[in-house]
């Protein structure tokens, strides 16, 4: 390793994760540096879900941070202990009042590996019924369906500007055969 870790101070602490200070040599230059890291306590997960008309499922979710609406698609932490599939489909449920069907982890990445320890995990699944229950209003401002074509057009105008978002439908549009 090329890095050695000196001391560590926690700069922030929360259900979901913590920031902290490291103190840092580089064993090759003996050059210390003060690093930054955010440690995530949990994975996330990402879920494409397809109805019957191959439409994919989003929400729009207002996000502090850009204050704006973010079209994206379901996603959120993987509860302690719980099953990454299970959560994908809890996090639907939650976000849309859909009963989903998850198939399977598709694809593991880690969105931002300079400053985080963060595992997100894709996965596909359909719609398993059309009738929809309640959905956090508080976090979801709407649910919608969008087209390949739709979606397309949105990534193309800046309009979907989610980086777990755009992972996973890259990701989707590969496993499609609609990108090579």
């Amino acid at each position: 390793m090329i890095f050695e870790l000196l001391k560590r101070k926690i700069i922030h602490s929360n259900n979901w994760y913590n920031v902290f200070k490291d103190d840092i040599i580089n064993t090759h230059t003996n050059m210390k540096y003060e690093y930054y890291t955010i440690s995530f306590n949990n994975d996330s997960v990402c879920a494409v879900i397809r109805n019957k008309e191959k439409k994919i499922l989003f929400v729009t979710a207002y996000r502090y941070p850009g204050n704006n609406l973010s079209l994206e698609i379901p996603a959120g932490s993987v509860e302690q202990n719980e099953d990454i599939i299970k959560a994908a489909i809890r996090e639907c449920k939650e976000e849309t009042g859909y009963n989903v069907q998850v198939n399977e982890k598709i694809f593991r990445f880690k969105p931002n590996n300079g400053v985080s320890n963060q595992n997100s995990h894709i996965l596909f699944g359909y719609l398993k019924d059309e009738i929809q229950d309640d959905f956090d209003k508080n976090e979801v401002n709407k649910i919608l369906w969008l087209s390949k074509e739709e979606i397309l057009d949105k990534i193309k105008n800046n309009e979907i500007t989610d980086g777990f978002t755009l992972a996973a439908l890259f990701i989707y549009f590969i496993n499609e055969g609609y990108i090579m």
